[in-house]
C-alpha cells in the first residue's frame, strides 16, 4: 500500500539531511535561529507567570522557569498522547499543570479556590496564545488578500492599455 510512496519518502529524508548539513556550516545562523526560537518559546510560555500573577496568585521570579517548564509540558504532552478533541486536551491538560503549579506556590490554598483560579488562568492563556492569534492571523489573511486583489486589479488595467 506505501510502496508507491517509498521513493517520495526516501527524497524527502535526503532534502531533511541536505537541509541539516547546509544550515550546520553556518553556524552563526543557526545559533541565531536556535536562541530566538527559544525566546520565542520562554515569551509564549512565559505569559502564563504575567496571567497567574494577575489573578492574585503569589509568584515571584524564581517560579519563572518552573511555569514556563510546566506550560511547555502540558502542551507537548498532549502532542504525544491521542486525545478525543485538539484544544480541549490541551485546555484540560494546562488546566491540570496550572492547578498543580498553584498549589506548589500557594501552599495551603482551597481547593476550589485552586480550582478555580487554574481555569481561569487557562481561559486567558488560551485566548491569548490561541484565538487571539487565529484572529491577528485571519486579520493578515484578508490584508493580503486585498492587496493581491488590488494588485491583480491593476495589473489587469496595465495590460489592457
Amino acid at each position: 500500500k506505501f510502496e508507491s510512496k517509498a521513493d517520495e519518502l526516501e527524497e524527502y529524508f535526503v532534502q531533511v539531511q541536505d537541509a541539516f548539513a547546509d544550515l550546520l556550516k553556518q553556524k552563526k545562523h543557526f545559533f541565531f535561529a536556535l536562541l530566538t526560537k527559544i525566546l520565542a518559546h520562554v515569551f509564549y510560555y512565559g505569559a502564563s507567570y504575567f496571567i497567574l500573577m494577575s489573578f492574585g496568585v503569589p509568584v515571584d521570579p524564581s517560579h519563572l522557569f518552573l511555569i514556563v517548564t510546566g506550560t511547555s509540558f502540558a502542551l507537548t504532552a498532549v502532542g504525544f498522547f491521542p486525545t478525543p478533541g485538539a484544544s480541549g486536551g490541551v485546555e484540560g491538560s494546562t488546566g491540570q499543570v496550572f492547578k498543580s503549579i498553584i498549589l506548589y506556590i500557594a501552599g495551603g490554598a482551597s481547593v476550589s479556590a485552586v480550582v478555580a483560579t487554574a481555569n481561569g488562568v487557562m481561559l486567558i492563556w488560551r485566548l491569548l496564545s490561541y484565538y487571539f492569534i487565529m484572529l491577528v492571523s485571519i486579520l493578515f489573511y484578508i490584508g493580503l488578500e486585498v492587496y493581491f486583489a488590488k494588485r491583480n486589479k491593476i495589473n489587469k488595467k496595465c495590460k489592457n492599455y
